[in-house]
This record gives structure tokens, C-alpha cells and sequence, in this order.
């Protein structure tokens, strides 16, 4: 949220020069519509940092889509509804819309809340291509050594490698 990333950010960017590791952090899509200028100062300032920036919960408002060229996240994180729901003409939508930023700028496109096959073939099928959830494994312990960082679980279905695309005719 917009209060604690300016409190933190500070510490963050210690935390963040003290390790080799990737560090992402995430930010729901509502944190941007409440205090947005003092967001994007510290969505700036962490990013300076090394930081990547995820935003979490996209798809839960048909909105959010408007929030991707502003933060310009390295990771989207779909909303569970988008793979636990029924398809509707709003998830198509914004799967459109975040396949379009994805293959535009090369952010990851993650899917939550992968609980079973259905839900992994539902994430395939919108253009995912990482994801979480317990069909996984359950949360365990950490690793003793935080140089053995575990890889986030890719997609069966890797993404289209075209030479061109309708994003890159268009600008």
C-alpha cells in the first residue's frame, strides 16, 4: 500500500543492496487509486533501488488496465477469479489487454490460485506463463541457505516467438 511503501522504501533498498537475489515488490492494482503521486514516487524510488515491481490482483477490475502503462510492472499477476471463474466477455478483455502490454514490454504474465488441473489449463489458455498456487505444493520452510532460491513454476506452454507482432506494428 501506497503509506507503507513510503515508510519502507528506505529499508527496502537496504534489504535489496545486502543480496544478489531478484527482489519484487508486489502492489495491488487498488493501492495505485489511492494515493497515486505518492505511489509512483516510491514505485520510483525502489526501482532505482533494483527492485522489480508486480502488480497483484489484475483482472479483479476491468480498470486495472489503465494502471500498467503507469507503473509499468515487470510481473502482472492475474486475478484468481480470472482462472477460477467462467470466461466472460470482461476477462477477455483483459487478457488482451495484459497479453498486449506482456508481449510489448516482455513482463512476466503470472496466474494465481492454480489449485488443480482445470486451473492450470485455464491460466495455459489465457496467456500465462508462470504460476502459483498449492497444485505446486503446500508452503513449507524456507530453504536454509537463501542462495538456494526455488524457480518460479513456468507453464507447460511457452510463449509465441513471432518475428513481428500487432503491438510492434502499431507504434
Amino acid at each position: 500500500e501506497p503509506e507503507a511503501l513510503s515508510r519502507s522504501a528506505a529499508r527496502l533498498a537496504a534489504l535489496a543492496a545486502g543480496t544478489h537475489l531478484p527482489i519484487a515488490v508486489e502492489i495491488t492494482e487498488r493501492a495505485l487509486t489511492a494515493r497515486p503521486a505518492e505511489l509512483l514516487d516510491a514505485v520510483d524510488r525502489l526501482r532505482a533501488a533494483g527492485f522489480r515491481i508486480a502488480l497483484d490482483d489484475v483482472g479483479a477490475d476491468e480498470r486495472s488496465l489503465a494502471l500498467l502503462p503507469l507503473l509499468h510492472p515487470d510481473i502482472v499477476k492475474l486475478d484468481i477469479s480470472l482462472i477460477h471463474g467462467h470466461p466472460s466477455r470482461m476477462s477477455g478483455e483483459v487478457m488482451n489487454g495484459v497479453c498486449a502490454y506482456a508481449e510489448a514490454t516482455g513482463a512476466s504474465v503470472v496466474a494465481e490460485g492454480i489449485e488443480d488441473e482445470s486451473h492450470l489449463l485455464a491460466a495455459e489458455s489465457l496467456g500465462a506463463t508462470l504460476a502459483q498456487g498449492w497444485y505446486f505444493g503446500r508452503p513449507g520452510p524456507l530453504p536454509i541457505s537463501p542462495s538456494v532460491a526455488q524457480p518460479a513454476t513456468a507453464l507447460r506452454v511457452a510463449p509465441r516467438q513471432v518475428s513481428y507482432s500487432p503491438v510492434a506494428l502499431v507504434h
